[in-house]
C-alpha cells in the first residue's frame, strides 16, 4: 500500500480498492471483531502512523516516542512524503531530521548561523518534489541573503574536494618520499635529542649543585633565588624542545598519511556518505566555513593548500601522457613526479614539525 501511495499515481480511496477487492485484504480477527475489509478511515490512518517508520508512542497521547525493534516498511522521508500527499503536517516524530551542513555554516555577512528546512512542492501529477534549503538565520539583524539548495551546495563542496583530489599512483610515490626523508630525519633528530638530554642533565646538576651551595651557606638566599630561577626556566625549556623534537620524529608524517588518505577519497566518501560523513568532510577542510550570494567559502587548512597544488601538478603531468596513459608505465608516472619541482618542494616543506 505505501509502494502504491508513494508512486503519487494512486489516492488513498482507489488503494483500499485495491486491497480490500483485489488483495483481499482483511483486518485483524478477534472473538467478536475484526475479519471485514478495511475501512475509508482505517486506510487514512495507516498512513498517518509513524509505527510503520519504526516509532511508537508510549503511553498514547503522552508525547513520549521511542524508536521500535519492529522493521521498519518505510522511511522517514517517505512518511513525511505521503503526509504532504494527505494535505497534512502528519504526527508529532521522536526523531529530527540530521541535517548535513547545519552547524558548520555561518552568513558571511551579518555571521548568524546558517540553518536548514524542509520544502515539498506537490506536481499536478500528484506526486510531491522534496527540497533541503540552507539560509541565514537572520537572528543578527537585517540581512539580505537568500537560500540555497543542498544539491548545490554540495556540487560546490564536490567542486573543492575534486581540487584537492589525488590519484592512487600519485599518494603511493608521494608516502615514499616521506618514508625516506623520515628515515633520514630520524638520524638527524636522534643526533639532536642526545645533544638536548646532555645540556637537561647538566642543568639538572647545577641546580642540585646550587642547593648543595645554599646548604653549606656559600651563598645567600637571595643569590640562591635568582640563580635557581634562571636554571629552573632553562630546564623547562629543554624538556619542551626534548618532547618537541621526540614526538615530531613520527607525528609529522602520520598527519601526512592522513591528510594524503583524506584526499584521496574524500570524494568518493562525500558521494556516498551519511550526513555525519559528509559534515565531518566539510569541517576537514578548513575554517571559517561561511555562505554568501549562494556561494561556500573555505579557508584550506595549510596542509590542504600544498595538496591542492600538488593535485595541480599531478593533473599537469597526467596530461602530458594523454591519449597514451594506459601505454606509460608507473616508473614513467614517478620519473615526472621526482622532477616536478613543486611537487618536491612541497614534501619537502610538509616534514617540518608543527609547532
Amino acid at each position: 500500500m505505501w509502494d502504491l501511495m508513494l508512486t503519487g499515481d494512486y489516492t488513498p480511496p482507489r488503494i483500499l480498492e485495491i486491497a480490500n477487492k483485489e488483495w483481499g485484504y482483511r483486518t485483524l480477527r478477534r472473538k467478536k471483531l475484526g475479519g471485514q475489509p478495511l475501512s475509508r478511515s482505517g486506510i487514512y490512518k495507516i498512513f498517518s502512523n509513524p509505527f510503520y517508520y519504526g516509532t511508537f508512542e508510549y503511553p498514547e497521547g503522552s508525547g513520549n516516542w521511542y524508536e521500535g525493534g519492529h522493521e521498519a516498511m518505510i522511511t522517514e522521508n517517505e512518511y513525511d512524503t505521503v503526509q504532504i500527499m494527505l494535505g497534512r503536517k502528519g504526527n508529532p516524530r521522536s526523531k529530527k531530521y540530521n541535517f548535513a551542513f547545519r552547524g558548520p555554516l555561518f552568513c558571511e555577512e551579518c555571521g548568524a548561523m546558517v540553518t536548514a528546512e524542509h520544502k515539498y512542492k506537490k506536481q499536478k501529477n500528484g506526486k510531491v518534489r522534496h527540497y533541503i534549503y540552507y539560509h541565514c538565520t537572520k537572528r543578527r539583524g537585517k540581512c539580505s541573503q537568500g537560500s540555497i539548495e543542498e544539491k548545490q551546495l554540495e556540487k560546490q563542496i564536490v567542486a573543492l574536494l575534486n581540487r584537492i583530489d589525488i590519484p592512487h599512483d600519485f599518494y603511493e610515490w608521494a608516502m615514499d618520499v616521506l618514508r625516506k626523508q623520515n628515515r633520514e630525519e630520524f638520524g638527524k633528530r636522534r643526533g639532536m635529542l642526545i645533544n638536548l638530554q646532555k645540556q637537561y642533565d647538566a642543568c639538572v646538576k647545577r641546580i642540585d649543585g646550587l642547593i648543595d651551595m645554599r646548604a653549606n651557606g656559600e651563598i645567600t638566599e637571595d643569590e640562591f633565588s635568582v640563580k635557581k630561577l634562571g636554571l629552573v626556566g632553562e630546564k623547562e625549556r629543554l624538556q619542551r624542545l626534548i618532547n618537541d623534537n621526540d614526538n615530531g620524529i613520527d607525528d609529522w608524517i602520520e598527519k601526512a598519511e592522513r591528510v594524503f588518505s583524506f584526499a584521496e577519497h574524500a570524494v568518493e566518501r562525500f558521494q556516498t556518505g551519511t550526513p555525519e560523513d559528509k559534515r565531518g568532510i566539510l569541517l576537514s577542510l578548513g575554517s571559517n566555513l561561511t555562505l554568501k550570494d549562494r556561494k561556500l567559502c573555505v579557508r584550506l587548512e595549510k596542509p590542504l593548500i600544498f595538496v591542492e597544488e600538488a593535485a595541480l601538478e599531478v593533473r599537469r603531468i597526467s596530461e602530458m601522457f594523454e591519449p597514451l596513459e594506459n601505454r606509460v608505465g608507473t616508473a614513467q608516472i614517478r620519473g615526472e613526479y621526482e622532477k616536478s619541482s613543486t611537487l618536491l618542494r612541497g614534501s619537502d616543506s610538509n616534514r617540518q614539525p608543527t609547532r
